[in-house]
């Protein structure tokens, strides 16, 4: 089972008369670099650019009585490692664009942390804490 097609590849199919550029397009190109250099005099050559995958996801609800505490990020899903790939891989989410540049320019995600919870108050600061310590 592919991939979903991607908001470019939706829009173009629809005749989006003003379709955005593709980074993934310069960067096939060569527009933009995968790489970074290892340092002068170095016989390793380029290393592979790196990029961390993490995040919070939860929409501030302020009239709402239910905070977002960290038992609510808990179950609604803080995905580690490779449960993020796992979890987002497939879908319709901006960590599965993340995750399809990186196979398609040939850089390495590190996933770390993504935590998500629902439409309810704002976050505790003892959610927050936790959250952002393991980041």
């Amino acid at each position: 089972m592919g991939r979903p097609p991607s908001p470019l590849q939706i829009g173009a199919q629809y005749g989006h008369p003003n379709p955005p550029v593709d980074p993934c397009d310069k960067l096939r190109a060569g527009e933009l670099r995968t790489s970074l250099p290892v340092g002068e005099g170095s016989s390793e050559g380029d290393r592979t650019m790196r990029m961390a995958l993490l995040g919070v996801s939860h929409e501030t609800n302020t009239f709402s009585p239910v905070p977002a505490d960290y038992a609510a990020f808990a179950e609604h899903g803080i995905s580690r490692g490779n449960e993020i790939v796992s979890r987002y891989g497939e879908s319709h989410s901006t960590n599965a664009g993340f995750l399809e540049a990186a196979d398609v320019v040939g850089f390495e995600i590190v996933p770390l942390i993504f935590a998500v919870t629902g439409p309810i108050g704002t976050i505790t600061k003892d959610a927050f804490d936790r959250i952002t310590g393991e980041m």
